[in-house]
C-alpha cells in the first residue's frame, strides 16, 4: 500500500493526525470506472483464467479434431428471366407463368421432389461406372445395412445442397458439400445437368401441349373440310336450287356469321380446357393431391356471381354487335369512324363490361390463393401460386366462353323460324358454302401453327445454362480448426473473467487499505507481510538468539530498527497517540482483532517496542489469558502474571517487569483457574489499570479477538484506544463491522484499523508508492547498516 504509507509519513512531519480518515462519497468518486480494481480482480483470478482458457481451449480443439473435414464445390448456371417473345400465338395458352422469377427457379430446386430424384439417379449411375460407390458417403447402406433408394438418396441430397440468387446476374450457385471432395463436386455438377435438362423438358412441355392440340385440330378440321366439300359436291350435282332474295341472303348471311362465331368460341374453349389440363398437370407435379382442393369463402361467391352476371351482358352486347359486322367487316375496329351511334354505344359498354370484369377477376384470384390485399403487388408470386392463379384464370375463362356460346346458341334460336320460311334446299348451300370456306380457312390457319410450333419445338434448348462447373476442392470448408481453437481461447478468457469476476463479487474479504476506508472505519496504518523480509534477512527462520535469548523473527522493530517495516509501526505509533487528540493523550492501548488468526500479538509487541524505542515507558501486558503467546515473540517467561495479580496471588511491582529492552515492561498472561471475564471484568482489573496508568506513559494490551470472547468487550471499557488489527485478504468485512458493532453497544470506539500483512506486489496500483518509500528511507541512510554488514 504504497500510497497510503506515503500518507503516514506526511503524518509524521505534521500534516492531518490520527490516520487517514474513512473516505467520503466524494473521494470514493462511485461514478468512476477503476481500473485498477479491474486489473486487481484479473490479477487474483488469473490462475482461474488460465485454467479455464486451456481447459474451453482444449475441449474444443479436441472436439474439432474429432470432426470428419467437409469440402465444398459449387456450379453457376443462368436462368434466362425474359421467357420466349417469338412463341407461336397457340402455345401462350399453355404457358404455366409468362415471366420467370429468379425466387420461383429457387423454389423449384429446393422443393422439386422430381428433380432431386434425378439427380440422385445420375449420382448413382456415375458411381457405378467409377467403380467406386464407397468415395460416395451419400450413397452409405441404412442403419439396418440395406442398399438406401433413390427416395432416400434424394433426401439426403436436401441436408447436403444449398441455393443462392446472384439476382443482379440473374444467377444461381449450386453449393453441394460432402466428407469427400470428390462427392461434393460430383453432386454440384449433376445438380447443374439435371436442373438444365430438367428446364428444356419444361420448355419443350408447353411447346408438346400445343402441338398435340394443334394436330388434333388439324385433324378435325381437315375431316370436316372432306365432308363439307362431299356435301356441296351432291348440291352441286343435284341442281334442284332455288336462289334467295336479298333478304334471304342477308339471313342466311347474318346465320351463319353466328355459326362461324359460335365455332371460335368453341375452338377457344377446347383450348382453354387442354391448357386448364397442362397446368394441373404441372400443379400435380409440385402439390400432389392438391389440383381439386378449392376453399371458397362468402367474398368468393359474391365475386363470382357478379363476374357471371357480368359475362351474361358482355354476350349478349357482342352478339348484336355481330348483327353489325356480318354486312360490313370494315366496322369492326372502326366503329367510333364508321359505326352508327348505337354500335359505337354497344362497344363501348362492352369495353366498360370488361374492365370491370378484370378487375373483379383479379380480385378473385387474390383471395382464392389466400393472398391478402396487403400484399405489395410488387412481391413475386411463388412459381405454385403463379400456376394456381393461372388455372383460377383458365376456369373463368371457360365459364366466359361457355356463357358466349349459350348466348350464340340464344341468338340463332332466334332465326329458326325465319329460316323455316325459306327454300331448305338453297339454305342448306349457301350455309355449306358459308361452312367450306370457313373450314377451309381454319384448316390452312392450324397447318401454319402446326408448322411453327413444331419448328419451335426443335429449336427450345431450355432457359437455363451453365455458366460454371464445380471443380473438386482440396482444402475443406469446415471445421476451420485454427479459428474454432481461436473461438476456443476467446471463450475462455470470456468465461475465465467472468469467473473471476463472480469470485470476486462474492469474495468478501479485505484485501487493500482502501476497503478499510471505504466501509467507515480511520486507518491507522498499513503493515507489509513480514514473510518475504524474514526469508530475505533471516533464511526463513521463525526464531533467532538475540544476547542469548531467543527473539521471534516477526519482532521486527527489535531486531532491524531500520527497516521499513518498523517505520510502519512508529508511524502507527505517532497516529495512535493523536488518535483522541480532542480527548487529551492516549495512554491506555487495547490491540484486539474480529477474529483469530488475524496478527494482533505480532502488531501489540511491535507497537510497544516502537513505544518503548521513542523513549516512553511503555508495558506490554499479554491479556489474552486463553491462548497467551506476547511471552514467545519476546522470550520472556509466561507466568507469573496478569492472572496471579488479580487473583491476589503477587503484588504489583512494575521494576520487576523491565525487560533488557530499554523502556519496555512486559506483563505475561500468567496462569488462571477461573473464567478470564470473571478476573478481567472484575474491580481489581480496572484498579490495576489506574495504578499502572501512574508508572508508565504507554500501557499496551494484547487481548483475545472480539468474536472469540467477550475478554476484549471488558477490556475495551477499560482504555483509551481500541485498536483493531485486520489481515489482508483473510478478515471478512462483515466479522469487522460485527466487532464493531459490539464494540458500541458498550459505548466503545474503535480509534483505528490497522491493516496488517499487506503484500504490495500482489496489488500494482498501489506499487508506487511502497518503492517510493523504500527509496526514501535509502537515501537517508536507513540502510546503511545492512550496507555495511550484507
Amino acid at each position: 500500500m504504497a500510497h497510503y504509507r506515503h500518507h503516514s509519513l506526511i503524518v509524521a512531519r505534521g500534516g492531518q493526525r490520527g490516520g487517514l480518515p474513512p473516505a467520503s462519497s466524494e473521494t470514493r468518486d462511485e461514478g468512476r470506472i477503476n481500473f485498477a480494481e479491474i486489473w486487481h480482480t484479473i490479477r487474483r483470478g488469473k490462475w482461474i483464467i488460465l485454467l479455464t482458457t486451456l481447459v474451453v481451449a482444449g475441449v474444443i480443439g479436441a472436439y474439432t479434431y474429432t470432426l470428419p473435414p467437409v469440402y465444398e464445390s459449387s456450379a453457376i448456371v443462368f436462368v434466362d428471366t425474359r421467357g420466349s417473345g417469338n412463341a407461336p400465338v397457340s402455345v401462350a395458352a399453355f404457358t404455366p407463368i409468362e415471366r420467370r422469377a429468379l425466387s420461383n427457379e429457387l423454389g423449384i430446386l429446393k422443393n422439386s421432389a422430381e428433380l432431386a430424384t434425378r439427380v440422385a439417379k445420375a449420382i448413382v449411375a456415375t458411381a457405378e461406372t467409377a467403380g467406386a460407390k464407397e468415395r460416395f458417403p451419400i450413397l452409405a447402406p441404412t442403419e439396418d445395412g440395406r442398399e438406401p433408394s433413390i427416395r432416400e438418396i434424394a433426401f439426403r441430397l436436401r441436408e447436403r445442397v444449398r441455393f443462392r440468387p446472384l439476382s443482379d446476374q440473374d444467377m444461381i450457385v449450386i453449393t453441394a458439400e460432402s466428407t469427400t471432395p470428390e462427392e461434393a463436386a460430383v453432386i454440384a455438377n449433376r445438380y447443374a445437368e439435371e436442373y438444365e435438362k430438367y428446364s428444356r423438358e419444361r420448355s419443350r412441355e408447353s411447346l408438346a401441349a400445343a402441338r398435340e392440340f394443334v394436330e388434333k385440330q388439324v385433324e378435325q378440321r381437315r375431316q370436316e373440310l372432306e365432308a363439307l366439300e362431299r356435301q356441296w359436291e351432291a348440291f352441286a350435282r343435284s341442281r334442284q336450287v332455288v336462289r334467295l332474295g336479298p333478304q334471304g341472303e342477308r339471313l342466311v348471311a347474318e346465320v351463319a356469321q353466328l355459326e362461324a362465331q359460335r365455332d371460335a368460341a368453341r375452338f377457344q374453349l377446347e383450348q382453354e380446357k387442354s391448357a386448364l389440363q397442362f397446368i394441373e398437370q404441372e400443379l400435380q407435379k409440385l402439390e400432389p393431391g392438391l389440383v381439386n382442393e378449392l376453399v371458397k369463402s362468402r367474398q368468393v361467391a359474391t365475386l363470382e356471381a357478379q363476374i357471371d352476371a357480368l359475362s351474361k351482358k358482355i354476350a349478349e352486347l357482342k352478339v348484336q354487335a355481330e348483327q353489325y359486322y356480318v354486312f360490313n367487316p370494315k366496322l369492326r375496329g372502326n366503329e367510333e369512324k364508321l359505326g352508327d351511334q348505337q354500335l359505337v354505344e354497344i362497344v363501348r359498354q362492352i369495353d366498360h363490361f370488361e374492365k370491370q370484369r378484370e378487375a373483379l377477376q383479379a380480385q378473385l384470384v387474390q383471395e382464392m390463393l389466400g393472398r391478402s390485399g396487403q400484399t405489395p403487388a410488387t412481391e413475386p408470386l411463388s412459381y405454385v401460386e403463379q400456376l394456381r392463379a393461372r388455372r383460377i384464370e383458365k376456369q373463368l375463362a371457360i365459364q366466359e366462353l361457355e356463357r358466349q356460346i349459350e348466348a350464340f346458341n340464344q341468338e340463332l334460336a332466334k332465326y329458326e323460324d325465319q329460316l323455316a320460311r325459306l327454300p331448305r334446299q338453297q339454305i342448306e348451300l349457301e350455309q355449306l358454302e358459308r361452312r367450306r370456306a370457313m373450314a377451309e380457312q381454319w384448316y390452312t390457319t392450324f397447318v401454319q401453327e402446326l408448322q411453327r410450333i413444331m419448328i419451335a419445338e426443335q429449336s427450345e434448348l431450355g432457359y437455363v445454362k451453365i455458366v460454371s462447373s464445380a471443380f473438386v476442392p482440396t482444402v475443406p470448408v469446415r471445421p476451420n480448426r485454427a479459428q474454432n481453437i481461436v473461438l476456443g481461447i476467446l471463450i475462455g478468457l470470456g468465461l475465465g473473467l467472468g469467473l473471476a469476476f463472480l469470485k470476486q463479487a462474492m469474495h468478501t474479504q479485505l484485501d487493500d487499505p482502501e476497503q478499510v476506508r471505504e466501509h467507515g472505519y480511520t486507518l491507522l496504518g498499513v503493515v507489509p507481510a513480514m514473510e518475504p523480509y524474514i526469508r530475505k534477512h533471516f533464511r526463513g527462520r521463525k526464531v533467532v538468539e538475540v544476547d542469548n535469548r531467543p527473539r521471534s523473527t516477526t519482532l521486527i522493530t527489535l531486531l532491524d530498527p531500520w527497516s521499513p517495516i518498523a517505520e510502519n509501526f512508529r508511524l502507527i505509533r505517532t497516529n495512535l497517540q493523536h488518535t483522541q487528540a480532542n480527548k487529551g493523550r492516549a495512554t491506555t492501548w487495547l490491540v484486539t482483532s474480529p477474529e483469530m488468526g488475524d496478527g494482533k500479538t505480532v502488531v501489540a509487541a511491535n507497537l510497544a517496542v516502537a513505544s518503548a524505542h521513542g523513549g516512553q515507558r511503555t508495558l506490554l501486558i499479554d491479556a489474552d489469558l486463553r491462548r497467551p503467546r506476547a511471552h514467545e515473540l519476546l522470550g520472556l517467561a509466561d507466568q507469573p502474571g496478569l492472572a496471579e495479580l488479580l487473583l491476589g496471588k503477587m503484588r504489583p511491582d512494575p521494576e520487576s517487569w523491565a525487560t533488557d529492552i530499554p523502556n519496555l515492561y512486559f506483563l505475561p498472561a500468567g496462569v488462571v483457574d477461573q473464567p478470564p471475564p470473571e478476573l478481567l471484568g472484575s474491580p481489581r482489573m480496572a484498579q490495576l489499570v489506574e495504578f499502572l496508568r501512574k508508572h508508565f506513559d504507554v500501557i499496551v494490551l494484547d487481548s483475545p479477538p472480539v468474536l472469540a470472547v467477550t475478554d476484549s468487550v471488558l477490556l475495551a471499557q477499560l482504555a483509551e484506544a481500541t485498536l483493531m488489527v485486520v489481515s489482508a485478504g483473510r478478515t471478512d468485512i462483515k466479522a469487522l463491522d460485527i466487532a464493531r458493532q459490539t464494540l458500541e453497544s458498550v459505548n466503545v470506539s474503535i480509534a483505528g484499523v490497522v491493516f496488517n500483512r499487506y503484500r504490495a506486489d500482489k496489488r500494482k496500483g498501489y506499487a508506487y508508492g511502497y518503492g517510493y518509500g523504500r527509496r526514501y528511507h535509502k537515501s537517508y541512510g536507513y540502510y546503511a547498516r545492512e550496507a555495511a554488514t550484507g
